[in-house]
């Protein structure tokens, strides 16, 4: 059992910490910094000590090792990661999620879902599209979502490259994608907001 709050260190900036709760003392335990983009937590089942989720993905936490580890993009499994309310990784390793919506005249539904761990080769095989974006507005959201439920034999598949990018380095996610188009790894797609599209123009790309 644990809890988690912003505090403010001796230079100013912010930490999250988390707070382990000592059920034999009831009292607090140990504290661990944890990233600052963590919130919406919840079980993490047997692997790991908790999940969190942002718009964009489900990430796993091992307090130990310090380390993130993603779980999925929500996007990819066609859920809009907006709408979820709450998520687990159950113990068989699938997802367990509720999701919040409301429609266009102000409606408000819910929705339970299960993603479950299947092998590729039981899947209906599609020819993928990679995008690449710093960001996913509502609009591109909407439409990825549109297309990858009805199109028969193509999916995209999107990678938000603002998820690689630290509380120490802002930029490491684009760093990350210009070295993978300097290496040839070039996305199918880029969306190019927030990126520096003109200087990829004048190289060719």
């Amino acid at each position: 059992v644990s809890t988690s709050g912003m505090d403010a260190g001796v230079d100013g900036t912010y930490k999250t910490i988390l707070k382990v709760i000592d059920l034999s003392t009831k009292d607090w335990g140990k504290e661990y910094t944890i990233p600052n983009s963590v919130w919406n937590t919840s079980d993490g089942g047997d692997k790991y000590d908790f999940c969190y989720t942002d718009s964009s993905s489900l990430f796993g936490y091992d307090l130990v090792t310090a380390v993130p580890e993603k779980i999925l993009t929500w996007l990819n499994c066609d859920v809009d990661g907006d709408n979820i309310r709450f998520s687990t990784v159950q113990d068989d390793g699938n997802v367990f999620a509720i999701s919040n919506s409301y429609s266009d005249d102000g409606v408000s539904s819910f929705e339970i879902i299960t993603l479950i761990k299947t092998p590729r080769s039981e899947v209906k095989q599609k020819t993928t599209l990679r995008l690449a974006t710093m960001w996913v507005d509502w609009n591109l959201k909407k439409e990825l979502l549109k297309f990858n439920k009805t199109n028969p034999d193509y999916r995209i598949e999107i990678t938000d490259y603002s998820e690689f990018n630290t509380d120490e380095d802002y930029t490491a996610g684009i760093t990350k994608l210009n070295t993978e188009i300097i290496a040839g790894n070039i996305p199918d797609m880029i969306d190019i907001s927030n990126l520096p599209y003109k200087q990829y123009a004048a190289k060719g790309l």
